[in-house]
């Protein structure tokens, strides 16, 4: 091989080089960016108001039992619920109606409601 092709040769593999390393940044950034946006929405997944059994409830929801006296009601979360819709769902429901039945029939045999 002459050393002109040598020379060649060794451009190639420089520009290559230089395309992995910039493709490589950018890939960096953008899994920075990414982890970032996902650590902000896990903050806004964990702000969300979770059912007496450990569900997560979002605004418009309407998979929220609760139990009314003797009897298991279905429960539509509004819009924009307040912190005292959150407080009430963290409080008193359930993701399931078989869960609010299991409660309300633990409660009626004198057991905790859990």
């Amino acid at each position: 091989m002459s050393d002109i092709e040598n020379l060649i040769n060794l451009n190639d593999l420089a520009c290559g080089s230089y395309e992995i390393e910039s493709y490589i940044r950018s890939s960096k950034n953008t899994i920075d960016r990414l982890t970032a946006e996902l650590d902000e929405l896990k903050r806004i997944v964990d702000r969300l108001p979770k059912t007496r059994d450990g569900v997560r409830v979002v605004p418009g929801d309407d998979r929220v039992f609760h139990t009314v006296r003797n009897d298991v009601k279905r429960m539509e979360v509004v819009q924009g619920f307040t912190t005292s819709d959150a407080a009430y769902i963290t409080a008193f429901c359930w993701s399931t109606r078989e869960a609010a039945q299991a409660a309300l029939a633990a409660r009626e045999n004198g057991g905790s409601d859990e």
